[in-house]
């Protein structure tokens, strides 16, 4: 007859069986929890830490995208640009456009309010051009995002004209 016991172990197999838990067995070379992630190793390139801001929870891309990052470290944030934009960010049905927008012909007048004059080598406008395959011949039809960073949401659940704040029907 075998004796079954649910809350005890055996020291050694066959030997005497004891209550209670089994002995802790402690792995040294397994980081602690409490510490939290480990480390990256030293060579590893670390992404610059930017302040999170509550604008992230929907546009989370825009914790990579350039033109973003580039402001953030300067703490330069959304506000700045498009306005505290409250009635935008509390609408759940993602139908309020944000306070402020800037449909393709301001774009340029709104960076030249902080950036005066474009100081980039002609070879790195060029490399540049290449690199994001643009198209446009004539400079008059160029703006900043064209060359310096991607400042559009990848999914877009809405669109709104950006002029007058109305929402475009999807086609």
């Amino acid at each position: 007859m075998a004796l079954l016991v649910l809350t005890g172990w055996a020291a050694e197999p066959g030997g005497p069986i004891k209550t209670g838990p089994p002995p802790l067995k402690v792995d040294k070379a397994a980081p602690l929890l409490l510490e939290g992630p480990t480390a990256p190793p030293p060579d590893t390139p670390q992404k610059p830490a930017i302040p999170r801001i509550m604008c992230h929870d929907c546009h989370g891309n825009f914790l990579e995208e350039p033109l973003a990052v580039n402001h953030a470290k300067k703490e330069i944030t959304c506000v700045e640009c498009h306005g505290p934009s409250e009635a935008h960010k509390n609408d759940e049905s993602n139908s309020t456009p944000p306070d402020v927008m800037f449909p393709r012909d301001r774009i340029a007048a709104k960076c030249g309010e902080c950036h005066k004059a474009h100081d980039a080598p002609a070879s790195a406008v060029i490399l540049r051009w290449q690199q994001r395959g643009l198209q446009k011949l004539n400079p008059r039809e160029l703006v900043c995002i064209d060359c310096h960073g991607a400042h559009r949401l990848k999914v877009r659940t809405i669109q709104w004209d950006k002029k007058t704040g109305k929402v475009i029907p999807r086609k």
